[in-house]
């Protein structure tokens, strides 16, 4: 089992303790859980690592001449306060530091030149963009120091480029590009010493606007919510001098930032000719493994051909009164006369041929079907790749989501009680579903396909499941038997049960297509928010709570109701689900996500990022992303088995989000929220 975060924190921490004063270590390139301090005059070589932490200081310099190179200081959690919590790097009073390609998420506390209140988004989502026009987009900023701005992305250039203390107003000038083209990259802003970046990500339409060419006035696409007042506030008065904007580089990662300036510097940051390199002992962390050093093999015997296979050359017969001759040198020897020389024969020439295109023939079909599963298999989440799509409107707040089997529709249920079917790939609406009942009864709550996409069922608020035909829209069937709110619905991986949970602490697991058999009933002991079954289907989770957080996982085979294994935490369990190699996820109250294995009840992954409760979360189709929705308004996307923040923030939601779901084909993300709508994000 991986170690916790404290653990790799923890051993983290003795190791830089460890290190003499003028020692380098050297960070193999990932993500390191924080805070860490820093006590002695080190080099910390972050080799592109990401230092990471939910609270600050992540980073806490208590020593001089102290080298931070190649490295991202990061906060998670972003409604930290304004002091140390939302600190990213604090250099104390005494001490000095020398920042190369150092990258920061949070506030800077010691270095005048980096301290104060910078507002800036963190990700910017352009949307949709219409082929064959430029764009200009306003972006609005507050920075506290003089500093520069610059895009690494290709078809967007910024202007202008010099941000001034207090408000700025910079223009991102989209230029005419190919359509069906995504835009993915950074802007940069950069000091003297430290740069922070800005994710921005689009999509070039496949085709133009219908009426007009011409370009239309920049609108705005972010601003800090209180941007009026800031801009009737006076600038901030500094008085040091502008440094040179960084050189423009066509490789991102090739680009210097932060390039110092020899005069004057800052309080507490070291010029560069006064901090020689570190003399001391260079480390690698994590250790390098200690490699078994291989055994010599000798190398198999050859042995001699056989004298009865070799050539029989015979010398030429002695004639009585000639001279003796010498035999020939073997290289002017001649071949052995055709009678002792057998010609190969048709058959064993034939057998090489056959052998040698019956190999190529299986790696021709091997090539064949590695082709096929990798085109036509699940996508990987591609974090930097995830554009929004596009929106589907509802009559009242969207409570559920689901993909059918073929990732080509998208149902969304309401509080309303109605039922939407959309075209994933084109948000075009294929079909409404309604009871005919009042909302408050027939509110929907929980949606999910068959595999085979024949039927679609419903979790209901009036106590039922219902069975409905996705084609046709009419109802197949009600399974009755909960005595309270039903809160969650899944189908097995054969589509031979169903699983229900409510709130009245039970998970029912029935046939639907039985005549009306008894549901096989297990007792969680709290109102259950959420069930799930295993990839095999062998197994069913079901998860709720009411003062703290309880699962249980149960077998569906045989008559035993005890669970096979129980998990607990301290806030109530809203979401569950497990990945294609059976690890579970949960989505909890207190604003984190966990990640479980079926062996060991002790969580191998928490996610912290979100700022309220985890309404739900999901698998992609290969495991190896996780994304989970929240109250706060936001979709996040982590990597399953990485330590530290989220690997990227979907914005277009306004209001809290109730539901998730990523398509089986892993191309789409849909979520469900009290904004009235289902949003889709397509994975490029």
């Amino acid at each position: 089992m991986p170690p916790s975060h404290e653990e790799v924190r923890a051993d983290l921490q003795r190791a830089i303790d460890a290190l003499p004063n003028g020692g380098t270590m050297r960070l193999m390139p990932r993500e390191y859980p924080g805070p860490l301090v820093i006590s002695r005059s080190i080099k910390l070589d972050g080799n592109g690592s990401t230092i990471w932490a939910p609270r600050g200081p992540v980073i806490r310099c208590q020593a001089n001449k102290v080298v931070l190179r190649d490295l991202r200081v990061e906060i998670t959690v972003h409604d930290a306060s304004d002091g140390e919590d939302h600190c990213a790097l604090k250099v104390d009073a005494g001490s000095s530091i020398s920042l190369e390609n150092v990258e920061v998420r949070g506030a800077v506390i010691g270095l005048p030149q980096e301290e104060g209140d910078w507002r800036y988004p963190h990700t910017l989502q352009l949307g949709s963009v219409p082929f064959g026009i430029e764009h200009d987009l306003l972006l609005r900023l507050w920075v506290p120091v003089p500093c520069q701005i610059s895009s690494r992305i290709s078809g967007i250039e910024v202007q202008p480029h010099h941000l001034e203390p207090g408000t700025n107003e910079v223009t991102l000038h989209v230029e005419r590009i190919g359509k069906d083209t995504l835009l993915s990259g950074s802007l940069y802003i950069s000091t003297t010493q430290l740069k922070r970046g800005i994710i921005v990500t689009g999509y070039v339409l496949k085709s133009g606007p219908k009426k007009s060419r011409v370009k239309k006035p920049a609108q705005v696409i972010w601003q800090p919510p209180d941007w009026e007042a800031l801009v009737a506030m006076p600038r901030p008065v500094y008085a040091a001098p502008l440094p040179a904007p960084p050189p423009l580089s066509p490789n991102p990662s090739e680009v210097s930032y932060g390039a110092p300036t020899p005069s004057p510097r800052p309080a507490n940051s070291t010029p560069p000719e006064e901090l020689s390199e570190p003399s001391g002992p260079t480390i690698q962390w994590p250790p390098a493994p200690v490699l078994q050093e291989r055994q010599a093999i000798a190398p198999p015997a050859v042995a001699p051909i056989p004298p009865a296979l070799q050539p029989i050359v015979s010398p030429p017969p002695l004639v009585k009164g000639s001279p003796v001759v010498s035999p020939p040198a073997a290289a002017a020897v001649s071949p052995a006369p055709p009678a002792l020389v057998a010609a190969p024969s048709a058959r064993s020439l034939k057998i090489p041929l056959v052998v040698g295109g019956g190999i190529a023939i299986a790696l021709l079909v091997l090539a064949l079907a590695l082709w096929w599963i990798y085109f036509s298999g699940p996508k990987r989440i591609d974090y930097e790749g995830v554009i929004f799509r596009w929106s589907g409107t509802g009559g009242d707040e969207m409570r559920a989501v689901a993909f059918s089997p073929d990732s080509s529709l998208i149902a969304g249920g309401g509080k309303d009680g109605v039922i939407k079917i959309w075209e994933a790939s084109t948000g075009s609406l294929k079909r409404e579903i309604k009871s005919g009942e009042t909302a408050s009864v027939n509110e929907i709550t929980s949606l999910a396909f068959s595999p085979d996409g024949t039927m679609l069922a419903s979790g209901r608020a009036d106590t039922n499941v219902i069975l409905w035909d996705p084609q046709t829209g009419k109802q197949i069937k009600s399974l009755k038997g909960h005595m309270g709110r039903v809160n969650s619905v899944a189908f097995s991986s054969n589509g031979q049960l169903v699983a229900s949970g409510a709130d009245d602490s039970k998970v029912k697991v029935w046939d639907p297509n039985g005549p009306g058999a008894q549901p096989k009933t297990f007792d969680l002991g709290a109102p259950v928010k959420a069930v799930c079954f295993s990839s095999d289907g062998t197994m069913v989770a079901g998860a709720g709570g009411s003062d703290k957080g309880d699962l249980r996982i149960w077998k569906t085979a045989g008559d035993s109701a005890t669970p096979v294994t129980e998990r607990t935490r301290d806030a109530v369990i809203t979401s569950v689900a497990f990945s294609k190699e059976n690890k579970l996820l949960a989505g909890v109250a207190d604003s984190t996500a966990v990640v479980w294995v079926m062996e060991d009840p002790k969580a191998v992954n928490t996610f912290r990022g979100h700022r309220s409760q985890v309404n739900a979360v999901a698998f992609s189709p290969l495991g190896e992303s996780v994304v989970s929705a929240s109250e706060d308004n936001r979709l996040l996307l982590w990597a399953t088995d990485t330590y530290g923040p989220f690997k990227r923030e979907l914005l277009e939601n306004s209001a809290p989000v109730y539901a998730v779901s990523i398509s089986p084909d892993g191309r789409w993300i849909a979520s469900a929220g009290a904004d009235r709508t289902v949003k889709v994000w397509v994975n490029k």
